[in-house]
């Protein structure tokens, strides 16, 4: 990605960035989404599967291959929040999922929990609060130097039409007293890009979930 595209699309101005309060709200908040969508301990997921099928219809197997079959179920269901499985399985056993009669198979439960409505949702105000706690923040010039810029920038738009009507080749200087006047205010607007990208640069410090910056 460019420079200009990253500036546009993952910077803000200085005023518009989370105050000290604001950025540990907001990360308090993500730290309780984190806990939310935390992947469950394949124990529970065994003990919650267990239930199901100890209480739903399900081929009997002799105790080395249920072993098994629970580990299967635990390996599917590892991305997922231990809470998120825990409704998923209530709701096949009181009959708002399933057929209501045989239990689930790994792949029925981990497509509920994937649609789930709760985990999209905490998944995308995770992603949004992590932006806003990332997000690069740069100084906003003041009015006089967005002045010397601007006039600056006329200038070198006013010298850029006069070289383009005499019919100059491309690095030729106009002829007249004032062009190393123009020269210089040229060369100080590239310098002073130069400067504000160094010091936007200097500025980025990406931030950790708790609300500390990283050195």
């Amino acid at each position: 990605m460019r420079e200009t595209e990253s500036f546009r699309h993952d910077a803000i101005p200085d005023r518009l960035a989370l105050t000290e309060g604001e950025r540990r709200s907001v990360s308090r908040r993500v730290e309780a989404l984190n806990r939310y969508l935390a992947p469950a301990e394949p124990a529970a997921i065994k003990r919650m599967v267990g239930m199901v099928k100890g209480l739903m219809a399900s081929t009997q197997v002799d105790g080395q291959s249920a072993s098994a079959i629970l580990d299967g179920y635990a390996m599917v269901l590892a991305p997922y929040p231990q809470v998120l499985i825990e409704d998923v399985c209530a709701r096949f056993l009181d009959g708002r999922l399933g057929n209501r009669v045989y239990a689930p198979t790994p792949a029925e439960i981990a497509h509920e929990c994937r649609n789930a409505p709760d985990m999209i949702a905490a998944k995308a105000e995770r992603y949004r609060l992590e932006a806003m706690l990332s997000v690069e923040v740069y100084r906003t010039p003041t009015a006089a130097e967005q002045d010397e810029i601007q006039a600056a920038y006329r200038d070198f738009v006013k010298d850029a039409v006069a070289s383009t009507k005499m019919g100059m080749k491309i690095g030729e200087e106009p002829v007249g007293s004032d062009a190393a006047e123009r020269a210089a205010a040229r060369r100080e607007l590239a310098e002073r890009l130069a400067a504000d990208r160094a010091e936007r640069a200097s500025r980025r410090h990406p931030t950790t979930h708790d609300g500390r910056q990283e050195a």
